[in-house]
């Protein structure tokens, strides 16, 4: 999408673009519709915001099913619609331009805002960067961040509000006037000198590549049961176990035995996700991936329903 400067309000970090598009949408006991499953941040904004909610099923190669949404804007009344259209956490799916299209005529017909969560949107392994919901209606804000890219630790967000810009640099102001000045000036100088592009091309083959060789060991190590996406970007995988298995517990086993992974009842509103669970690929595959994959398929079937 093609933007000026004076479009953009950067944030600290992609957290506070979409608490301030949710502040600037949205009043306390509003319904918004969001992705099942999607990134458990977004959900604990919006629950400490006072926001109802309402699941829409996720697709794991194109994503938010619109038919679905459809079907609900038609009969109750939603503020907004937070949406992860480019490689979704955790699913990985990315929304084909025709779904944009229809998004955007839902969100133009209901008078609903889309808010684009879109910090892997970079992050594609063949390396197409997909265009923003932005260029396909004047009802969507973009939010996006460097923390996905470059390094969380930095900060930097920004959020591209449209027509309620002068809304989100009030919040702006009355929240968080500041931002981290010098992680700025770090990324305006990496962005200027051409860093960004070259990191790119080395990240998304990296994560492709990652995402590859653990999926191709979880489906070898885990019982035969196991389901586990191919995600176009990104890296994270979502692997998906029969229904009555529980992951929460799994995920205490595994921490004991020093191995972090994410229980799929966080990316629920309903916590009705608990047969799945989330595995990072954003680090580097060696011994150590194989062996702590290799643990986890043992421990496994300990969880599986009787």
């Amino acid at each position: 999408m093609k933007m000026g400067p004076d479009e953009i309000v950067t944030t600290f970090g992609g957290t506070e673009a979409l608490l301030l598009a949710l502040r600037a949408t949205t009043k306390p006991g509003d319904l918004v519709a969001v992705e099942a499953p999607t990134y458990f941040g977004i959900l604990n904004l919006i629950r400490d915001l006072g926001l109802r909610v309402i699941e829409i099923p996720v697709n794991p190669q194109t994503g938010l099913v619109i038919e679905a949404l459809a079907n609900v804007v038609g009969k109750r009344r939603i503020a907004a619609c937070v949406v992860q259209p480019h490689f979704h956490n955790p699913v990985g799916g990315l929304m084909p331009e025709a779904h944009k299209q229809a998004l955007a005529g839902l969100a133009d017909m209901h008078g609903f805002t889309i808010i684009e969560d879109d910090v892997y949107g970079d992050l594609a392994h063949d390396g197409h960067r997909p265009r923003s919901l932005a260029c396909f209606s004047e009802r969507v804000i973009h939010c996006g961040s460097a923390s996905k890219t470059i390094a969380p630790g930095l900060r930097v967000g920004w959020i591209v509000p449209g027509d309620r810009l002068g809304e989100v640099r009030r919040l702006k102001e009355s929240l968080a006037p500041w931002n981290a000045s010098l992680s700025e000036s770090i990324v305006a100088r990496f962005l200027e000198a051409g860093g960004y592009d070259r990191h790119l091309r080395r990240i998304r083959s990296l994560y492709a590549d990652q995402c590859l060789k653990i999926r191709g060991v979880v489906l070898d190590r885990f019982p035969d049961c196991t389901r586990i996406n191919r995600p176009k970007g990104g890296f994270v995988l979502w692997v998906e176990m029969p229904q009555g298995f529980d992951s929460a517990a799994f995920t205490e086993a595994a921490l004991g035995k020093k191995i972090v992974i994410s229980p799929g009842s966080l990316f629920s509103a309903s916590a009705s996700l608990n047969h799945c669970f989330r595995l990072s690929c954003g680090f580097a595959f060696d011994e150590r991936t194989m062996e702590a994959i290799t643990t986890l398929g043992k421990l496994a079937p300990r969880f599986l329903p009787k």
